[in-house]
């Protein structure tokens, strides 16, 4: 695995919510990155997708978290980015816009994706290193 870790908008949710299966292999990364084993990298879409609360108190829980992090760079989503997962789109049409632009965030800035979602990580590993959190510990 690179040095450089591209995590995906789930990873930090089954952080968030604890209670979720794989929360213990989201933590034990994000440990990882605290502790300066990794360099972690997340699109801005994150926020978009974490933010996703219902009530405001979670929200703010959710903002502390993710600005929180330490060894983490949340990375805009800018024209080479954008290009890219359009690329992405058009060779893998089943990459939903979401994880087109975490894909090309992985890709442009040359860092493994972590990532939940089984479905997507077909496609992903097809196009750059990946881990999938299920193995993950």
């Amino acid at each position: 695995m690179s040095n450089v870790i591209a995590i995906d908008s789930n990873v930090f949710l089954y952080a968030l919510l604890e209670q979720m299966p794989l929360a213990k292999n989201a933590v034990h990364i994000l440990r990882q990155v605290e502790d300066g084993t990794f360099q972690a990298i997340f699109s801005a879409l994150t926020y978009t997708e974490v933010l996703g609360a219902k009530d405001q108190a979670s929200i703010n829980i959710a903002y502390k978290f993710l600005d929180g992090l330490k060894n983490t760079s949340c990375v805009e989503v800018d024209r080479t980015i954008a290009r890219r997962a359009g690329e992405l789109r058009i060779t893998h049409p089943s990459l939903r816009i979401a994880d087109s632009i975490h894909l090309a965030t992985a890709v442009v800035h040359k860092a493994t994706l972590v990532t939940a979602d089984e479905k997507f990580l077909k496609v992903a590993e097809r196009v750059t290193k990946t881990v999938s959190l299920k193995n993950y510990i």
